[in-house]
């Protein structure tokens, strides 16, 4: 897998850092930078701006676009086989009996099994409840109401996170839980009634990266801001669920969220599920009557509006097998999509 991701990101590798953070920032719901160029009133000045911003954008994208897309698909293709819960079921079983090991940095509670590789620290939690807050490439938990509060994985790497069983609490404060930030980020919980907690980029999540987080069972609850569960902007974010009446809130970008060169989408397989999107983003046209919301099988593209900078938009697939469902959002959502983009919602029952 790092050796794909080494080919991937080789073009790039010193311009990581920067180059992630100058794209998120083109969707910061904090940070509407054509409105900034909009609201400059003397027009020599406005121009001069206007040309500045435009030749930054060029640079970033032309240096995105040296990512090797086909490498780090068959990076996150290759981590994906180890989602397999026939053998993470029959591995947990062997572990579950082990004697425990010495305590580990970034991990409370009865740890079974830790060792280090050159890409970073593994570890095997116990049957009861831990805590993980450390930096690790592999976390497998083979049971317990666990927390799980981790940094971001470090770009041009990966990280597999499996939780076998458990009521869990998965919770970041910027992004997290299958984060694909200039990464490849997987979380697979088979059994529980989860709730995750994310700001922007999580639970799902694919930013010149990939993130999937596949949760097998129970009734679950998915709260944040954008740009997550489901969205991918040069990359891919998927959010797959299996069964349990599951609940999702978000604010913008969200809920199968596609924007340029991007795929992102919920896949539902069955229960009754409740999706919310909106209601925190005024939009201009319509003040205090209306917000953007632009989720729940969405795709979007940058016009060239305040600049003369633009490209289509992605993919953004929701699809709910079966269930009574409710959708509930605001301005542009539900299938739709702007700039030469893609969004289905495919409600199959």
């Amino acid at each position: 897998v790092q050796s794909q991701l080494d080919k991937a990101y080789r073009p790039v590798r010193n311009d990581l850092d920067s180059l992630t953070t100058h794209l998120i920032r083109i969707l910061d719901i904090g940070n509407d930078w054509e409105a900034v160029l909009d609201s400059i009133g003397d027009r020599t000045r406005r121009r001069a701006e206007r040309n500045a911003q435009e030749s930054r954008m060029a640079r970033l994208f032309a240096q995105a676009d040296k990512v090797d897309m086909v490498a780090l698909f068959t990076a996150a293709q290759m981590l994906a086989a180890l989602a397999d819960t026939g053998w993470v079921r029959g591995e947990a079983a062997s572990l579950q009996a082990a004697p425990a090991a010495p305590a580990t940095d970034g991990v409370t509670g009865t740890v079974l099994r830790q060792w280090n590789t050159p890409q970073g620290r593994c570890v095997v939690g116990g049957p009861g409840p831990n805590r993980y807050t450390g930096a690790f490439v592999f976390i497998m938990d083979v049971g317990g109401d666990d927390v799980y509060q981790l940094p971001a994985a470090p770009l041009g790497s990966f990280r597999l996170l499996i939780d076998v069983a458990g009521d869990d609490l998965y919770q970041s404060h910027t992004a997290g839980q299958a984060a694909g930030i200039g990464a490849v980020d997987m979380v697979a919980d088979l059994q529980g009634n989860d709730t995750y907690r994310g700001v922007m980029f999580s639970q799902g999540a694919g930013l010149l990266g990939i993130g999937v987080l596949a949760d097998y069972a129970g009734d679950d609850l998915y709260t944040a801001r954008w740009c997550s569960q489901g969205a991918g902007f040069l990359g891919a974010g998927i959010l797959w669920e299996g069964s349990g009446a599951d609940q999702y809130s978000s604010e913008v970008f969200s809920q199968a969220f596609g924007y340029a060169r991007g795929y992102g989408a919920i896949l539902e397989a069955e229960g009754n599920d409740s999706y919310r999107a909106g209601w925190k983003i005024p939009d201009s046209r319509y003040p205090g009557r209306a917000s953007l919301a632009m989720s729940q099988g969405f795709g979007y593209g940058m016009r060239p509006w305040a600049t003369g900078i633009g490209t289509d938009g992605g993919i953004g697939l929701l699809s709910d097998r079966t269930g009574n469902d409710l959708y509930a959002s605001d301005f542009f959502s539900q299938g739709g999509s702007y700039w030469y983009a893609l969004g289905i919602l495919h409600d199959a029952d």
